[in-house]
């Protein structure tokens, strides 16, 4: 395995626009999830590039009329996803600012959101990104996150034991209304709610209702260094053709061992990435943004142990949209120094540290110039935003990763916790 366990969050990524490091920003009126505490947790995170499976790649294109400004609907600042400045809009725990009064939610209970008209949000998105986090909840359970005033599915968006603090990113249709739903099935939890990304309902990317397509449960789990092969167009509500890309939510449940998922687009080599990490009897999940393979499929791998799989479908991209979908690539592993990242010195150098990050230490990764050579078009000019899969490895104590656009200020809040 790589490293042991653990913490790891999707992140939509916003390119700053006068330097060529990138980062996401997770930027909240509250104070952060969890105290700061003395920690030297290892970083890494993944990017997503077409390397593995040109035939995929083919069919999409290098996407440089979709990334062109101009093909974003009027009043869009860009085609697709557009990230945000982040701002909190709920946040239940007692002392901090009301959001509409909201307090913890109880067991079997659900709450309405309203999402669009807040934040940067406009009021006709039509899907957004959400950073959704759970806090001191009082029993193991799941939270569940669907556009409001519809049915609510029988998926789960984030999964969590007693007293534990658990981040998930959400990719979510907005209902009619502009609200979403999130419901806590067993004992008390506080939510907190970060908006990061919202799009139009422009074609460039479409929404779903959470629908469950994948659940071993009834069956056998996957064995250790086990691939499966999982259908994804023409369920759920995906087209049978035209599709470049599912949004899944993938979670990972009774696994045996320490392991992690890694998730491509079927009939390619496998990358040397990981979208989802675990400990023995951990359940725990995350968004993939997966390009579609061959026969319309995504593999997914188990490292070792054996493992039960779920996966949600809550949306997918078209071809030659603006999103160009690729498969994962490690763009920096602090465990062999691999990346170009470091403190930030005079003028453009950067001073890597030895060994894992330090407490309260601040580093820039330069994601642009580690593939410019292969990826010219990734310059702020012409990508607008990115998606980082952020993994935290071996903490030496509770903390949190705060991840954001290099050049601005620190916000405050948190990226990952662990």
């Amino acid at each position: 395995m790589r490293g042991r366990l653990k913490f790891g969050a999707l992140a939509v990524v916003a390119m700053a626009a006068s330097v060529t490091t990138v980062a996401p920003s997770f930027a909240a009126p509250a104070p952060p999830v969890t105290p700061v505490t003395p920690v030297t947790p290892e970083l890494r995170v993944d990017i997503l590039t077409p390397d593995d499976f040109p035939e995929a790649y083919a069919r999409i294109g290098d996407g440089r009329a979709a990334l062109t400004p101009s093909v974003a609907t009027a009043g869009t600042q860009f085609a697709g996803f557009n990230s945000v400045t982040p701002a909190r809009i709920l946040e239940t725990r007692p002392g901090f600012p009301d959001f509409n009064g909201v307090t913890a939610i109880g067991p079997n209970a659900a709450i309405d959101v309203q999402v669009s008209g807040r934040a940067g949000v406009p009021a006709d998105a039509g899907a957004v990104v959400l950073n959704v986090t759970v806090t001191a909840p009082t029993l193991g359970g799941y939270l569940t996150v669907w556009p409001a005033g519809t049915a609510r599915p029988d998926t789960s968006s984030l999964n969590m034991v007693a007293g534990q603090t658990v981040p998930n990113a959400v990719v979510v249709k907005l209902a009619s209304t502009g609200k979403v739903s999130v419901y806590n099935n067993a004992g008390v939890s506080d939510v907190l709610i970060d908006v990061v990304a919202w799009s139009r309902n422009d074609g460039h990317f479409v929404g779903l209702p959470p629908a469950r397509v994948l659940d071993t449960r009834a069956g056998s789990p996957i064995a250790a260094g086990a691939t499966v092969d999982l259908k994804v167009t023409g369920v759920g509500g995906v087209p049978a053709t035209g599709v470049s890309t599912v949004v899944l939510n993938v979670t990972a449940t009774q696994p045996t061992s320490a392991s992690y998922l890694t998730v491509w687009a079927a009939g390619s080599g496998q990358p040397n990435a990981s979208n989802l990490n675990m400990a023995s009897g951990q359940t725990v999940p995350n968004v993939v943004f997966a390009p579609v393979g061959v026969d319309g499929k995504v593999s997914i791998f188990n490292e070792r142990g054996t493992t039960h799989l779920l996966a949600d479908v809550v949306g997918y991209i078209p071809i030659g949209t603006a999103y160009v979908p690729l498969n994962p690539i490690r763009v920096m592993d602090t465990r062999i120094a691999s990346g170009i990242y470091g403190i930030p010195g005079g003028g453009s150098s950067l001073s890597k540290p030895a060994g894992k990050l330090g407490t309260r230490q601040t580093f820039n990764l330069d994601v642009a110039a580690a593939l410019s050579d292969k990826y010219p078009l990734l310059t702020p000019s012409t990508v607008q935003a990115l998606m980082l899969n952020v993994t935290a490895l071996d903490a030496t104590a509770t903390s949190f990763l705060t991840v954001y656009p290099a050049g601005e200020a620190k916000p405050n809040a948190s990226s990952v916790n662990m």
